[in-house]
């Protein structure tokens, strides 16, 4: 890796760093209680204090080389949409997926192009043996995104972990390198 933050682009998106512009695009996206509710770490209400300490985490996550965030854009007008981002774990050579998207952006395939990309790059540029990805079970758009982008079901951990007071169960996918090798081939033979 070098210094500088990676930019992937995909046929609509660019993915790249995280700008302390992007903050009033970030608290009004993120901002929005069926984002909270959809995913399984931003709080409602979400502010400017939390936009900053989140830009802080991707700028030392990157540093560290242990959390790749990346900014979702619009190609054709830089228009910031969400995040996706990658936790490191070195020792076993694997990365999670975690994701949101303004609800503006909802439905349009957006989120499956920018997961296309960052499974991409964590196997081809990272070199990963395996990424995985969970979803609240309530959330099944999110599911659908993991399949479309070739992960494999692993399970369904029931009452697993516990937002705004309610258990909630979540649904666990995966891709390890040989997977991807393969889906790969196939679809470029």
């Amino acid at each position: 890796m070098t210094d500088q933050f990676p930019s992937l682009h995909t046929e609509r998106l660019t993915l790249g760093e995280v700008r302390l512009t992007d903050i009033p695009a970030i608290v009004a996206l993120a901002g929005s209680e069926l984002i909270s509710r959809t995913t399984l770490n931003l709080p409602h209400p979400y502010g400017e204090n939390d936009a900053i300490k989140w830009i802080n985490l991707a700028r030392q996550g990157f540093v560290n080389q242990n959390h790749f965030i990346f900014g979702i854009r619009l190609r054709s007008t830089d228009e910031f949409m969400g995040s996706i981002g990658l936790v490191v774990s070195r020792p076993n050579n694997k990365a999670e997926i975690g994701y949101w998207i303004g609800t503006p952006f909802w439905g349009k395939g957006f989120m499956t192009e920018a997961t296309a990309a960052i499974i991409r790059f964590g196997f081809e540029e990272l070199a990963f043996n395996r990424i995985f990805a969970s979803y609240i079970s309530d959330n099944v758009a999110s599911g659908r995104i993991m399949e479309k982008c070739g992960m494999i079901k692993e399970g369904e951990f029931a009452d697993n972990i516990r937002k705004n007071g309610e258990y909630k169960s979540t649904v666990h996918y995966r891709l390890t390198r040989a997977e991807f090798d393969a889906m790969m081939e196939s679809q470029y033979p």
